[in-house]
C-alpha cells in the first residue's frame, strides 16, 4: 500500500492539503505534456499520454490560468496578504498566545483597511481560512501554556511576549 495512502484506500492528510497535493500532480502533468508538445506530439497525443483534456492542454499554452487564477481577483485578502496573516497568527502560537476568531478578524480587516478598502471579513470567511490553513488552530492547548511558562522566564522572550500582546490589545 503507497504511504500517502490509509487502510481504506483513501488518501491521508486533510481535505485541503489533499486538494493542494491534486493540484500539484494536475500541474505536473500540464507541464509534461507541453514538453511532450515541444517535443513534436501533437496536443491530442500529449493530453491524452498525460490523462488531460486536449482543449485545456492549448488553452494553458496559449497563457490562459488556472481557475483558482482566475478567481483570485474575487478573493478579499491576495494570497500573498493571506500568508502574511498566517505567518503572524503562527508566530502568535508560537508565543503562546490564545488565537480567537477576534483575533484573526481583527489583523483581516487591518490589512484590508491598510490597503485602502472598506470592505471587512465576517464568519465564514474565517471559517474558510482556517479550513486553508489546518494548522492554525484556535483555543487553549498545554503546548501554548508550556510556552508561555518558557516566555515568563527569559527576559527578552518576557519583552517581545508582551510587545505582541500591546499590539493585540490595539488590535481589539
Amino acid at each position: 500500500m503507497p504511504p500517502n495512502v490509509n487502510r481504506g484506500g483513501r488518501p491521508r492528510g486533510t481535505k485541503q492539503q489533499r486538494k493542494l497535493h491534486a493540484e500539484i500532480e494536475r500541474g505536473n502533468a500540464f507541464e509534461r505534456a507541453i514538453q511532450d508538445k515541444h517535443d513534436g506530439d501533437t496536443y491530442t497525443a500529449a493530453a491524452q499520454r498525460q490523462g488531460l483534456p486536449t482543449s485545456t492542454l492549448w488553452h494553458r499554452e496559449h497563457g490562459h490560468g488556472t481557475r483558482a487564477q482566475g478567481h483570485e481577483h474575487l478573493k478579499k485578502l491576495t494570497t500573498i496578504e493571506e500568508n502574511e496573516l498566517r505567518d503572524w497568527l503562527k508566530e502568535l502560537d508560537d508565543w503562546g498566545i490564545h488565537l480567537s476568531h477576534d483575533i484573526v478578524r481583527g489583523r483581516a480587516n487591518d490589512i484590508l483597511a491598510e490597503r485602502g478598502s472598506k470592505e471587512t471579513v465576517g464568519k465564514t470567511w474565517i471559517r474558510r481560512f482556517m479550513s486553508r490553513f489546518p494548522e492554525l488552530r484556535t483555543g487553549p492547548s498545554e503546548k501554548k501554556d508550556v510556552s508561555r511558562n518558557a516566555a515568563e522566564r527569559d527576559p527578552v522572550r518576557f519583552d517581545k511576549y508582551f510587545k505582541m500582546v500591546s499590539i493585540l490589545v490595539c488590535l481589539l
